[in-house]
């Protein structure tokens, strides 16, 4: 029988630092229980993870949660005795990983109980130049999709740390815990800093929290905003910032709309998925006329105060004037139409300068006199995008009525007289290109694509891609999608040189 030769241990220390510093953490650390020489390799490793949920499940405080939440806190303090032995060995090892991506994930989903245990690590970690901080004092059990109760339970405020801790941080997550304290941390800034997730906070109305932390972050390119708690006026300005994203938002007051005041120049990405409706402010002068907008409200719940959100909706509208392409859901469009006035003859203060709407929608009832609201305030409109992918169906307002009959709407109207507005100066003299995403050819679909067809003077193209959906009983409907579609050939055509291209799965068809 052959004897089982140690072959990693016959490998120089900088190799097997190496080695060791690219295992998982846990593994890592474990690592000294194979010999006395693995034992006291310094401790360099490029991954820090304390996660209490690989050791306690998020489940209640059972007798067995609690053993292991202890063998989790003893791993933690171990770490930390070892590691302040390393520092010295660290310093004069040839092993080198300045190069490399450094990280610190710390996730405590109860930490107030152990505020100093919190504070050990992050005093050890500081001057390790981390390059990806991830520190989560969220608790698993609250629900992100129940925004009647906005607020968590506890707010976790990071311990007050000598020094400049993560002042080579690139890119920072913070998960219930507090922003203004890191920032009183650095007296240089976050001078690294790209990008910036925020979950679980509450930004109050009048705090200088964001504010001060993002005015700290010169090369800050992403901020990410999810599951935050939004009071009546939140204010994001910075010279740098090219995309914010806010996801699962709330706000203590259902009924009332904050105001996010934005003064970012380079901003090109705006992305708005939540639960509370919200009104944009940018300062005119300085927004980037290329900035892509994307307003989706298919987490709100209330569909009622009809006419309060349509105002609120016209007044967000007007704000995004200069925007270039605009994506809005089923929300906007339903809600739009409930104003005092009509949608055929509301205007906004000043028309929308779009050149790209993308409408996530399901074109029902509810929704077409909120599309003619937008060709109606979209003069420059070229391409129009209905995704009819991305909608949930049947989520529309209770107490809905149309502003005029159905059967008067331009899209199905079969008798227009000279009475009749039939015509919008964006199809008739701009709309190059109609592109429908998931097309079935049911309801309105084909009346909207015909009504298009006949006054698109400039129309160049109708892009049909061709839903997947499958029956009930999983049988393909391709064919049946593909010959409504193929109907579209036979329809009146404003433009003489229009193409309608149709694509499915199997094979793409062009007249």
């Amino acid at each position: 029988m052959g004897i089982c030769t140690d072959r990693l241990s016959a490998l120089p220390d900088e190799l097997l630092c190496d080695i060791k510093s690219r295992l998982p953490f846990k593994e890592a650390v474990s690592t000294a229980l194979l010999s006395k020489r693995w034992r006291f390799l310094p401790l360099d490793l490029l991954n820090l993870v304390f996660n209490e949920t690989d050791f306690a499940p998020a489940s209640g405080p059972s007798a067995s949660s609690k053993k292991q939440r202890r063998a989790f806190l003893k791993f933690v303090l171990c770490w930390i005795k070892r590691s302040s032995k390393d520092d010295e060995e660290e310093a004069k090892n040839k092993h080198n990983s300045s190069s490399k991506e450094r990280k610190l994930s710390l996730t405590f989903p109860r930490p107030e109980e152990h505020f100093t245990l919190v504070k050990c690590v992050l005093e050890r970690v500081i001057n390790k130049k981390l390059d990806v901080v991830d520190i989560d004092f969220s608790n698993p059990s609250w629900d992100e999709d129940d925004f009647e109760n906005c607020r968590p339970d506890t707010l976790m405020h990071i311990p007050r740390i000598r020094g400049a801790p993560f002042k080579d941080v690139q890119y920072l997550k913070l998960s219930s815990c507090d922003v203004p304290v890191i920032s009183m941390h650095s007296d240089s800034g976050f001078l690294r800093l790209k990008s910036v997730t925020l979950e679980w906070l509450t930004l109050e109305m009048g705090s200088e929290i964001l504010t001060d932390f993002l005015g700290m972050c010169p090369v800050l390119e992403s901020l990410f905003l999810r599951r935050c708690t939004l009071e009546e006026y939140v204010k994001i300005e910075s010279e740098s910032l090219k995309s914010l994203i806010m996801e699962k938002c709330c706000s203590d007051d259902n009924e009332t709309s904050p105001v996010v005041d934005i003064d970012t120049p380079e901003l090109n990405v705006l992305k708005y998925h939540s639960g509370v409706l919200v009104i944009f402010s940018f300062k005119s002068s300085r927004i980037n006329p290329d900035l892509e907008a994307s307003l989706d409200f298919g987490l709100q719940k209330q569909y009622d105060f009809a006419q309060v959100y349509a105002h609120k909706l016209w007044l967000g509208l007007n704000e995004l004037n200069v925007v270039k392409t605009l994506t809005v859901c089923t929300y906007v469009l339903q809600a739009i139409s409930h104003g005092e006035e009509e949608p055929m003859e509301l205007n906004l203060t000043y028309p929308l300068k779009l050149n790209h709407l993308i409408l996530k929608a399901s074109l029902i009832e509810e929704e077409l006199y909120g599309i003619t609201f937008f060709l109606q305030n979209c003069p420059d409109l070229e391409v129009l995008t209905i995704d009819l992918n991305s909608i949930t169906p049947n989520v529309v307002f209770p107490d809905y009525e149309p502003p005029f009959e159905y059967e008067d709407h331009p899209f199905v109207i079969k008798n227009p007289t000279k009475f009749d507005t039939m015509e919008y100066s964006c199809v008739t003299n701009k709309l190059k290109r109609v592109v429908v995403e998931g097309f079935k050819g049911e309801g309105n679909e084909l009346h909207a694509l015909n009504y298009f067809l006949k006054y698109g003077k400039v129309l160049e193209a109708v892009q049909i891609n061709i839903s997947t959906e499958s029956g009930e009983d999983g049988t393909s409907l391709e064919e049946i999608y593909m010959r409504n579609a193929e109907s579209l050939f036979n329809s009146e055509k404003g433009c003489p040189y229009v193409q309608i291209l149709i694509s499915s799965s199997s094979s793409p068809v062009a007249a």
